[in-house]
């Protein structure tokens, strides 16, 4: 076992039911997935035994869409194949409003729109013109330093859902997102600055949710 994992299985064991779970009901569950922590997998954490943790281990789990291991934030659950087969028909059709907050590297002054297609390489994706159409939408909040490197606070909008999209997009720019080491970002920084903050699924599913991003440190 990686030492990090004993460190982040260890970090979670106080979670309560209440900072986890966002929303419930008879068909669905959103939760704030912690950082660093895998949705399933064999590492002594991961999203699901957390769950099972209150929820008894037969739960049947369906996952309508994906977190990647570094990210934070609102994740949609199903309770059952009706109710998955409802939301992913809508993710499908990209009718789910996602909002992601982050913080990326240097100075970024206005609004603008990355269309950029993207090829999955190994671990990562890359920016390629055989890969998949992928779209996203950067909108500047604030600026702001580390350790006197300045950046800037962006909310992140996806209009596409590929593998690593934000994080490569970002990094095609020339922004890459603060303490993205696979993309390469300090690795000395507590965490990756990125943040599933709202997640708005029409009807016939109707949630509206958000969390607050906790990322550890406050530039100034």
């Amino acid at each position: 076992m990686h030492p990090y994992d004993q460190e982040r299985a260890q970090a979670l064991r106080h979670i309560t039911e209440t900072e986890l779970f966002l929303y419930e009901s008879e068909d669905y569950w959103v939760l704030n997935k912690p950082f660093d922590l895998q949705i399933d997998g064999k590492r002594p954490c991961t999203l699901t035994s957390l769950i099972q943790r209150f929820k008894g281990e037969q739960v049947k789990l369906r996952f309508c869409h994906q977190l990647d291991y570094a990210t934070s934030g609102c994740i949609l659950i199903a309770r059952h194949q009706d109710a998955a087969r409802e939301a992913r028909q809508l993710f499908d059709h990209r009718k789910v409003q996602k909002t992601y907050f982050a913080w990326v590297c240097g100075m970024l002054e206005s609004r603008q729109q990355i269309v950029a297609h993207l090829k999955e390489e190994r671990y990562r994706s890359i920016v390629d013109p055989l890969g998949k159409s992928a779209e996203t939408w950067v909108e500047p909040i604030r600026n702001g330093a580390y350790q006197k490197k300045m950046m800037t606070a962006v909310y992140l909008y996806p209009k596409t859902g590929r593998r690593h999209q934000l994080r490569a997009h970002l990094a095609h720019i020339g922004h890459r997102i603060v303490g993205d080491v696979t993309y390469g970002g300090d690795a000395a920084l507590p965490r990756m600055m990125l943040h599933a903050q709202q997640l708005m699924v029409p009807e016939p599913v109707g949630i509206s949710v958000s969390a607050e991003a906790d990322f550890g440190f406050a530039p100034e």
